[in-house]
């Protein structure tokens, strides 16, 4: 299991999936069409707004739109392939947060 009834395991075991999950995260990422990273990243790294991408871009905001998608999609696919729960991974991390701040 991924969740331990000693505070010091659990702590072991959060830092190891949430490690395992940034790698496989990073990965998924680096493995995406140059302009599709670039959109996401600008998406959900730095804030951006649609309509500031399309523009940065020279693309139309729709493409935007369905750019992102993409990436989500490619990202979500890698982790299915993975064979990684994600599931199971976010239950942990967020039990683990609110485990070690009561």
């Amino acid at each position: 299991a991924l969740i331990d009834s000693d505070k010091g395991t659990d702590h072991v075991n959060f830092e190891r999936t949430f490690s395992e999950f940034l790698r496989l995260f990073h990965d998924e990422i680096e493995r995406l069409p140059n302009l599709t990273k670039k959109i996401f990243l600008a998406t959900f790294l730095e804030g951006k707004k649609k309509w500031e991408i399309a523009e940065l871009f020279q693309i139309c905001q729709k493409t935007v739109y369905n750019e992102n998608n993409r990436a989500l999609q490619q990202i979500r696919n890698g982790f299915s392939n993975s064979g990684l729960d994600i599931s199971s991974i976010v239950a942990t991390i967020l039990f683990s947060i609110f485990y070690f701040l009561v």
